[in-house]
């Protein structure tokens, strides 16, 4: 099932959308793949039922084969929780 928010294009092979509470982004670094990040802001925004995650946090999910990439067309299911300690390794700062 593909997400009905409108997608904002960054670029040929970047795009994200930003709903609600939530951020979906998508990018196709290997041709015919795509990774897809999700970051919830909120526990409560409705993409947590509907994808079955476990509240808010960031997380990621890849599409191979992908025949297109695009963070509108993002899966609603398979997302892994992204680490605040990986993200933190990153540069990325995580509040409680």
């Amino acid at each position: 099932m593909a997400r009905r928010d409108t997608a904002v294009r960054v670029g040929d092979e970047v795009s994200m959308n930003a709903t609600g509470d939530h951020v979906t982004t998508a990018t196709e670094t290997v041709p015919g793949s795509c990774s897809y990040g999700l970051a919830v802001g909120l526990a409560s925004d409705p993409i947590v039922a509907a994808d079955g995650l476990p509240g808010s946090g960031v997380f990621y999910n890849s599409v191979v084969p992908a025949t297109s990439c695009a963070a509108d067309l993002a899966p609603t299911v398979g997302w892994v929780t992204v680490s605040s300690t990986l993200l933190h390794d990153v540069g990325v700062q995580v509040s409680a």
